[in-house]
């Protein structure tokens, strides 16, 4: 962790936006949610390849830098439709110093989506990242979806796939990541994050970010979707907004802290 001594002070806020859109279910949500919310930054988790250019037009977000992770079957989860789904990092500025790579993939590739105990897992996992310039400072911005555990614990999956995750991020340098973490608050593996950043952001008195209604499971208490950052850049005012997918939202503000 990079410590910083004397006076802060705080340049342009950004709204940072992280969801994960189970797919193309609930768009007719999605859309004007984020219409009215106006982010700078939207990092989709379970976005749909043929979704993309649909969401970029209608939030005249242009710039973006996308993942593949899962192949899904034709009428399998979203009825009607099948074909990759991944991650994207869409902006509203230029990008820069953008990538993508995978930290984990299965021996046999990016197959037909997995089912255990009727859930539905990535089939790889990988980050999408990007930077932008405002007012003369760079942020770097990083998207995941993360390994998922059936038993919401930490397992040899996720601690290998952690490893090989930290290894990217350490080549990137100072970040700001938001993702879909499949790593319930309190359990360990949220803690290897919070230890790498240095802060876990998401406040004490938000309990859960799985949507209590639309997430075929009801009344699951887990925080499992984060923003973290590393200075010099710092996430504030986070908030979450249900009714969006069986995830909820994750608004943020990031502000770049600069010394005075």
């Amino acid at each position: 962790m990079v410590l910083f001594f004397g006076c802060m002070a705080s340049l342009s806020n950004l709204k940072l936006i992280s969801l994960n859109f189970e797919r193309s279910r609930h768009l007719e949500r999605n859309i004007p949610f984020l219409r009215k919310e106006r982010p700078d930054i939207l990092c989709g988790q379970e976005v749909f390849e043929g979704d993309i250019e649909r969401i970029s037009s209608d939030l005249d977000m242009p710039f973006r830098v996308w993942l593949r992770d899962t192949l899904i079957g034709e009428g399998k989860n979203v009825p009607g439709k099948g074909g990759y789904s991944g991650i994207v990092l869409f902006s509203r500025y230029p990008l820069s110093r953008v990538g993508y790579e995978y930290y984990h993939v299965p021996e046999s590739g990016i197959t037909e989506e997995k089912t255990a105990e009727t859930c539905y897992e990535t089939n790889a996992n990988g980050i999408v990242w990007a930077s932008i310039e405002v007012d003369g400072r760079e942020y770097a911005f990083v998207n995941t979806h993360f390994t998922w555990s059936v038993a919401d614990c930490p397992n040899d999956a996720q601690r290998v796939s952690f490893v090989a995750l930290r290894n990217l991020l350490e080549k990137l340098g100072p970040n700001i990541l938001s993702g879909d973490l499949n790593a319930p608050r309190g359990r360990g593996m949220w803690e290897e994050f919070v230890s790498f950043y240095g802060q876990d952001n998401i406040p004490k008195e938000i309990t859960t970010t799985i949507d209590q209604e639309l997430h075929r499971k009801k009344g699951l208490q887990l925080v499992v979707d984060g923003i973290f950052a590393q200075a010099p850049y710092a996430v504030n005012d986070i908030r979450v907004v249900p009714g969006m997918s069986d995830h909820q939202a994750i608004v943020a503000s990031v502000s770049y802290q600069e010394i005075e």
